[in-house]
């Protein structure tokens, strides 16, 4: 019986899927690995992820000849963003958080929502940050 102190204790975890498991699995894009100096630069000691949606759509960007992006550029302008409404997500006590960017090369539009989710890694110490479309968990 549970005295009100720990609700989870007495029970077993039977199953979880972690940040590395969804990097494995390539539900997430680790930016950190593939972008490494551009994700150190913006957001120095922290393990910078994306969904698989947004990955695909910094590949379909930089895979347009006609707008001349590249990798970094793209990946620089995604986190550059994401970093100008951080601090106002953390003074709120946000973990969840909007905001824009303009990718060009994805679609017609240019301008694109995207949410950057808070978090830690597996280790439950390095601070994580996910970026994602706003539909996405």
């Amino acid at each position: 019986m549970n005295d009100g102190t720990d609700f989870w204790a007495g029970f077993e975890v039977v199953s979880v899927y972690t940040r590395a498991n969804a990097i494995s699995d390539g539900v997430l894009a680790d930016l950190s690995a593939l972008v490494s100096d551009v994700c150190s630069e913006i957001y120095p000691g922290v393990s910078v992820a994306c969904t698989s949606a947004v990955w695909k759509d910094i590949e379909k960007a930089v895979a347009s000849k006609k707008h001349c992006n590249d990798l970094k550029g793209v990946v620089h302008d995604l986190l550059w963003m994401s970093k100008q409404s951080l601090e106002s997500a953390v003074k709120k006590g946000e973990i969840e958080y909007l905001f824009r960017c303009i990718i060009t090369g994805i679609a017609f539009r240019t301008m694109h929502t995207f949410k950057c989710v808070l978090g830690v890694c597996d280790d439950g110490e390095t601070p994580a940050i996910t970026i994602m479309y706003p539909q996405e968990d």
